[in-house]
């Protein structure tokens, strides 16, 4: 199930275990929006697979703690070794 924390998307009950792209041109916020989907699946108990070939863990780690998204509380093992990549 897709977790968005935005009600209007969450109510659309989109399958578990399928996978979506998100498109669209430059600077339209998708990543910010991914990085919401991220947060918010991980709290609910899902499994998130986060791929970009743009960013770092780091700016994705920094980009979400400005939302007060912290994943981190929410991944294993070692979950401090991304905020150092």
């Amino acid at each position: 199930m897709l977790v968005t924390g935005i009600k209007e998307i969450d109510t659309l009950h989109i399958p578990p275990r399928n996978s979506f792209l998100v498109l669209g041109d430059p600077q339209e916020s998708k990543l910010i929006f991914l990085e919401q989907v991220a947060f918010h699946s991980l709290k609910a108990g899902y499994y998130c697979i986060f791929i970009t070939t743009e960013r770092s863990p780091r700016f994705i780690l920094q980009n979400m703690s400005k939302f007060n998204w912290d994943c981190l509380l929410y991944t294993s093992p070692s979950p401090r070794d991304l905020s150092t990549s």
